[in-house]
């Protein structure tokens, strides 16, 4: 899948093929364009700086970490931060 979240981590494949684990991510936000929504992980120095980006995906990894966008995917953002929520969960056990 190019969009994976799991109790490790999520991985967006569109941007790197590393898993980034839950510990490296500081925040999570919502930011809108237009109808558009993205969620924002701002990750901490170390794992933004481990990150391998691939170049072409360069517009989706910015100077505060990912932008999540669930464009040419299937299912909505709704199912993005459900996945999300649900990965909490299992986390804390």
């Amino acid at each position: 899948p190019l969009l994976e979240i799991t109790i490790n981590g999520i991985r967006d494949r569109r941007v790197s093929s590393q898993l980034v684990p839950w510990a490296a991510i500081s925040t999570v936000s919502v930011e809108a364009v237009g109808r558009r929504k993205m969620l924002v992980l701002d990750l901490d120095a170390t794992a933004g700086k481990r990150l391998t980006r691939s170049p072409s995906q360069q517009p989706r990894a910015n100077r505060r970490g990912l932008t999540i966008s669930m464009t040419g995917l299937n299912g909505t953002f709704e199912d993005l931060v459900a996945a999300l929520r649900r990965a909490e969960e299992e986390t804390r056990g």
